[in-house]
């Protein structure tokens, strides 16, 4: 018997400040972001991160499955400050950590989990997405440019199912960024499926990267 379950969760938002003393280091505030490094088109990033995950230990206790049917990322309030950057929201059957997201391809773009050239498959992202921002004159915040998704929306039989959210924010930034509360949304239907099928997915989810 299938049961409909909406899986939610969200990441506190922070305050990223530009650091005059040392040069070029950044100072935040709120949530439990992390901060790495990338260079992106040879420009200098910081790479601000923060990560969790959806708890199924209760479905594998019952030897049950989650599929996912739809997956939502919701910002509120909107990002203010003065800045051009990236930013990337992901899902994935596998850990999300900030290493995932200090690469870059050999053409100098951000490459994510999911991409190519990344160690994560497309069938182990439940969703990845990606949006460039650039400063609007005539407003004097940032807006978003373009951007692109990506990911198959698989299910899975893990206990865990993660999400993570990261910013590439210029080395060069001056003043204070918001960066919002990020929300997590995944409507799923939980079912328990024939022994067979339940063991082979069961393999195919703990498969290494």
């Amino acid at each position: 018997m299938s049961e409909t379950r909406i899986l939610r969760e969200t990441l506190e938002g922070t305050f990223a400040t530009a650091l005059t003393e040392p040069v070029g280091t950044i100072q935040l505030e709120g949530g439990s972001w992390q901060t790495g490094t990338a260079t992106i088109a040879g420009q200098q990033y910081h790479i601000i991160f923060n990560n969790g995950y959806f708890d199924l230990s209760g479905y594998t206790l019952e030897d049950k499955t989650l599929f996912t049917t739809g997956a939502i990322v919701q910002q509120v309030p909107p990002v203010y400050g003065q800045f051009s950057g990236f930013s990337a929201h992901l899902m994935s059957t596998e850990p999300l950590n900030l290493d995932n997201f200090e690469n870059t391809s050999p053409s100098g773009n951000w490459q994510l989990p999911g991409m190519m050239g990344s160690t994560y498959s497309l069938q182990q992202i439940i969703l990845g997405s990606s949006s460039s921002w650039a400063l609007d004159s005539t407003t004097n915040s940032p807006r978003v440019m373009n951007g692109a998704t990506w990911g198959l929306g698989d299910s899975t039989a893990r206990e865990k199912l993660y999400y993570a959210v990261a910013w590439a924010i210029p080395k060069a930034l001056a003043g204070t960024i918001m960066i919002p509360d990020t929300s997590f949304v995944v409507p799923s239907i939980v079912e328990k499926e024939p022994d067979l099928e339940y063991i082979m997915r069961l393999a195919r989810s703990v498969e290494a990267i």
